[in-house]
């Protein structure tokens, strides 16, 4: 299983709140808030963790995917000491916030560009028995075409929980197209969840790709504060099993896992 969550005890993408660094000027790809050449999943993490912080706006601004000069550096950088937050201002207006997520990053989804910074996320591979475990149950293992399945997402159990959760990105993939591409996936958070109970200071989105038959999922605080230790459900995805992909009478199997 590959997972990708920042935790200060656990670690990937540990992202600091205030490094400075001094670079040359550089562009921003509206989407691609940690610059690494890919607008992703992990992206929504660099914009939980510097939500609601604040910078220079850039000059003529919009969301089309190309090169845009961040004319001036932001005083903050993100935990990992590597890029400005001003890559996270991804929509230029000078704050980083859900319109980052919702608007630029939605927009230019699993786009790349070369700039000679480009590097591959990193997911780490957990050790079973020492870290905790993230498992997706369905509601049912049969059903029809038109149905609803809800498959629950669940991080930690009682025996090894979650430490100083901030976000997670993961990467599921599905074997068989009968995902509905005109009713994606869509991600409901448990309100009660150990990440953020009462659901004040996070926020998720989920990206599904129908041609490669991936789907990627971040949930990320916002508050720049871990939550406590905890476990249990994150919240469940809906999927809409898709009409006319099977003949009459055919039984298939199509099966999800996380990459």
């Amino acid at each position: 299983m590959r997972k990708d969550y920042m935790n200060r005890a656990l670690i990937c993408l540990s992202l600091a709140l205030f490094n400075l660094h001094i670079f040359a000027q550089s562009e921003v790809w509206p989407g691609d808030a940690n610059n690494n050449g890919v607008t992703n999943c992990v992206d929504l993490l660099y914009v939980g963790s510097a939500f609601s912080e604040t910078g220079p706006t850039r000059t003529n601004a919009n969301i089309l995917w190309q090169g845009q000069d961040l004319d001036t550096p932001w005083s903050q950088d993100f935990n990992d000491g590597l890029e400005n937050m001003g890559f996270g201002d991804c929509n230029g207006d000078g704050a980083i916030d859900i319109d980052d997520a919702d608007i630029a990053i939605a927009a230019n989804y699993l786009l790349t560009h070369s700039n000679n910074t480009n590097s591959g996320d990193e997911f780490i591979t957990g050790t079973v028995g020492t870290d905790p475990e993230m498992t997706i149950t369905p509601d049912r293992y049969v059903m029809n075409e038109g149905e609803t399945i809800n498959i629950e997402l669940a991080f930690g159990d009682s025996t090894i929980q979650v430490d100083d959760f901030y976000g997670v990105a993961l990467i599921m993939s599905y074997n068989r197209p009968f995902v509905s591409a005109t009713s994606l996936p869509t991600f409901n958070q448990e309100s009660t969840s150990f990440a953020d109970n009462g659901m004040n200071n996070s926020f998720n989105a989920v990206y599904t790709d129908p041609n490669s038959q991936i789907i990627e999922f971040a949930l990320t605080r916002t508050n720049q504060v871990n939550s406590s230790t905890g476990y249990g459900t994150l919240g469940t995805f809906d999927f809409i099993i898709e009409d006319d992909v099977l003949d009459p009478l055919i039984v298939d199997t199509m099966t999800i896992t996380i990459d």
